[in-house]
């Protein structure tokens, strides 16, 4: 919805199809970043890399579900992320989406260029993606509580 001052709201907007695609990504989104942490511990970067962006990609995926949007492609995602979260309704800083962009890029950079992070690299990258992971989450839960009292009512 357009609002007179050119802001794009967006609203919470499920149905239990979605819902059920929705906690298929935020499952997704745990294992591979359990595979990610398992990579870290085994000083694995080039595979790291690759669990690291796609654990971040289901877990937006999670929160488009959560607004009744979908993403065609890898580029769709990060564009829709920018306009709808950051730029518009500000829901999150533009850190979030640079990791989720730098992750990309990462993973491009492993998977297809065949360059190899530094382990202390990694480590921050790491960190960065379990704060958007955790910061999604907690945005979808909370999410999820405002749906709850909306049905009550």
């Amino acid at each position: 919805m357009l609002l007179d001052n050119n802001i794009l709201e967006i609203e919470y907007n499920i149905s239990s199809v979605s819902l059920d695609t929705l906690q298929k990504h935020i499952i997704k989104s745990d294992r591979i970043f359990e595979d990610a942490t398992d990579c870290l511990d085994r000083n694995k970067t080039y595979m790291l890399e690759n669990r690291l962006y796609y654990s971040c990609y289901h877990i937006t995926k999670a929160l488009f579900y959560l607004y009744g949007l979908k993403a065609e492609s890898h580029y769709g995602l990060f564009s829709m992320f920018t306009k709808y979260f950051i730029h518009y309704n500000k829901m999150f800083n533009i850190f979030y989406y640079d990791i989720l962009v730098d992750s990309f890029e990462r993973r491009r950079d492993v998977d297809y260029q065949f360059d190899i992070y530094l382990p202390e690299d990694s480590l921050q990258h790491y960190n960065e993606c379990k704060l958007f992971i955790e910061t999604l989450k907690e945005h979808i839960k909370n999410g999820f509580k405002k749906l709850e009292i909306i049905k009550l009512n």
